[in-house]
């Protein structure tokens, strides 16, 4: 898990493409919903840092508890967990 505090601001996910690719980077509640899109497009070969505030699309700050990112790209799929405490 990747956990960090809301009240400390973010926190970074970070990846690595070995060629360049499109990706999606998505936020996933315990339910299984959608709740934010980091990224959604072309990205270069290598390494790549995306920052999160623990907000939703709609730019709510989301309750403490268990979430999932979600990292597609070139055909493959990666899935961790981040948990948010206050």
């Amino acid at each position: 898990p990747n956990p960090f505090s809301s009240e400390a601001g973010m926190t970074s996910i970070r990846f690595s493409l070995p060629q360049a690719a499109d990706v999606r980077l998505e936020i996933y509640d315990a339910r299984g919903a959608l709740v934010r899109t980091l990224v959604n497009g072309s990205r270069e070969a290598g390494e790549h840092s995306v920052r999160w505030d623990g907000s939703t699309d709609h730019g709510l700050q989301l309750s403490s508890g268990i979430y999932q990112y979600r990292l597609l790209a070139a055909g493959s799929m990666l899935t961790r967990k981040l948990i948010i405490t206050k």
